[in-house]
């Protein structure tokens, strides 16, 4: 350490430096004046220029007699996705977003867009792919933009995949139709200097790319993927404005992939817990989500969070299930499974012989057995009966047959011996059972007959005891 006497001050160091320079004093005469004159635009080019106003005023009825005879806009994706309508869909990381969205590509090329129904679903593509039957829209360039897989990666989803001792791919794959392109990002380039982020770097490529080919149908997949890190608020309100802007001015079809998070497995599916969440769905057209199902590892549901053209059908209390898997062994994509509700979809007790069970409780509730008659025949207590009642399971969206004929009197198949003949009697006239060999009425059974009633048809409603 320096003692006091060798430590120099502030003062004394700032002398020093000023002792070592010399200043010389120039005069350099006044200043020049410059006289700024601002451009007049002549009065020709003034008129010339086209004016346009920010706001349109009309009378409402001339806004709603301009619909009148025009053709309804198609559905991309069944109500999800309309045509001209910018749509968000949220998920989870590996929830099936991509597989979703290139099953929908590829619907709309073909000229047969996906329809939520069990007949329909991914059904009408492979007719016209394979059965030569005609297409039911008119087919579309679909641009798609991956901002997440390679090359190797999207291919290897839809080729055969090969045995452990196979060196080279498998010659059977999947057919795309050619205008659906798909366009794939280059990591190793860097952004611009002419661009401040790379955002805005990626959106300037994204509407050249769009300009140049002219498609009117376009998925980003994702928008998480455009942002320099973790895509942020201010963010993600400019791509989606610029997006929403786009979609204006050349009337596209846009449909963005996002990330979602929830607090647990156990949790709904919402799109207005996060602020980032808030903000992309206040731009777009329909917001629909892909959740989990807790009982069935290849189950999905669709859920639509919000929508300004169509009302929302597929709620919290009617959601349509898809199964994940590889259509012959090198397509992967969705096929239909039914509709179920979400607390269903959610519980993580449930299992698919508990709704087996929930439908055969409902079929025999509704041929006229009673909840005391169904918990005997089947082994079952009133309470696990009245539970699979409440159950959502595919039983509730079947047909439900017609009203049952009155009963003969006889039974209407020949019976193999007199005991049969007499048992089937006994179940149509709603006796007692009798104990074989005794000729008498089991007492048992009857015990239960007069706490029950006589067997009449009940609609849905429980006894005293259930």
């Amino acid at each position: 350490m320096e003692n006091d006497e060798g430590r120099v001050t502030n003062d004394e160091l700032g002398e020093r430096k000023t002792e070592e320079f010399v200043y010389h004093r120039v005069d350099v005469g006044p200043m020049p004046v410059i006289d700024c004159v601002e451009p007049q635009l002549s009065e020709a080019s003034v008129r010339s220029a086209p004016e346009r106003a920010a706001f349109v005023a009309r009378p409402a009825a001339e806004w709603v007699a301009e619909i009148v005879g025009r053709a309804l806009p198609g559905r991309l994706l069944d109500d999800l996705w309309i045509e001209g309508e910018l749509a968000v869909c949220f998920g989870e990381s590996g929830s099936g977003k991509s597989v979703l969205a290139v099953q929908a590509a590829d619907a709309i090329a073909s000229g047969v867009p996906l329809v939520v129904d069990e007949g329909r679903f991914a059904i009408e593509v492979d007719g016209v792919k394979r059965c030569g039957k005609p297409a039911t829209a008119e087919p579309r360039s679909v641009l798609y933009f991956d901002l997440k897989l390679t090359s190797l990666q999207f291919a290897r989803r839809y080729t055969l995949e090969p045995d452990r001792d196979d060196t080279k791919f498998s010659e059977m794959n999947y057919k795309f139709p050619g205008n659906f392109i798909r366009c794939e990002f280059d990591p190793g380039l860097e952004v611009p200097e002419k661009y401040k982020t790379r955002g805005q770097w990626l959106f300037a490529e994204i509407e050249s790319k769009i300009r140049s080919t002219g498609a009117k149908v376009v998925v980003i997949d994702s928008l998480d993927r455009l942002a320099d890190g973790i895509l942020r608020t201010r963010e993600a309100a400019y791509l989606m404005s610029r997006l929403n802007l786009l979609k204006h001015e050349l009337g596209l079809s846009i449909l963005v992939l996002a990330n979602i998070s929830r607090r647990s497995d156990n949790s709904p599916l919402t799109a207005g817990r996060l602020l980032i969440t808030r903000t992309i769905s206040a731009f777009a057209d329909s917001v629909f989500a892909i959740g989990r199902c807790r009982w069935d590892e290849r189950l999905r549901y669709l859920k639509h969070l919000a929508s300004r053209s169509t009302d929302i059908i597929y709620d919290s209390e009617y959601l349509p299930a898809i199964g994940l898997s590889s259509d012959e062994g090198f397509f992967l994509s969705f096929w239909f499974d039914g509709f179920y509700s979400e607390e269903t979809l959610l519980d993580p007790y449930l299992s698919q012989a508990r709704l087996d069970r929930a439908d055969e409780v409902k079929e025999l509730l509704a041929e006229g057995f009673t909840q005391r008659d169904i918990a005997i025949c089947r082994n079952m207590s009133l309470g696990s009966v009245n539970r699979a009642l409440k159950i959502s399971s595919p039983y509730d969206d079947r047909p439900k047959p017609p009203p049952r004929k009155p009963v003969p009197a006889c039974p209407t198949k020949v019976a193999e011996t007199v005991e049969q003949a007499k048992e089937e009697i006994r179940l149509e006239a709603g006796s007692p059972a009798v104990s074989p060999g005794s000729g008498k009425p089991d007492s048992k059974q009857t015990v239960e007959n007069d706490r029950a009633g006589r067997l009449e048809p009940n609609n849905g409603t429980t006894d005293e005891h259930g």
